[in-house]
């Protein structure tokens, strides 16, 4: 099942190695709407969202915007805060994810 948005701006994305889902803060514009939204996607979508932040700014190395975490049993917590990497005013459009989400709007 594929869920289309027209546009998202992505506040922070977050995750732990070794867990199967992606938690992304974000506003979605859909038709005449615009909410914020909680998204829970896998990596597969995750890396779909990262191909169009990287599309739409070719100088910024997606990867290094992300803080990772370590902790003692050698998993990592990674989190992305789009304020903190000037990326705050990004809108991507005609965002399509491919595989179930769960999305908790506010």
């Amino acid at each position: 099942m594929r869920t289309i948005f027209d546009k998202v701006n992505i506040e922070r994305i977050q995750f732990e190695s070794g867990n199967n889902e992606v938690r992304v803060v974000c506003t979605i514009t859909q038709q005449a709407s615009t909410f914020k939204s909680e998204l829970w996607i896998n990596f597969s979508d995750l890396n779909v969202l990262l191909s169009k932040i990287q599309n739409e700014n070719a100088s910024v190395d997606v990867s290094s915007l992300f803080e990772q975490v370590i902790f003692e049993d050698g998993n990592s917590y990674y989190s992305f805060n789009s304020h903190q990497s000037g990326l705050e005013n990004m809108w991507l459009e005609e965002v399509t994810l491919f595989n179930p989400l769960r999305q908790i709007r506010a």
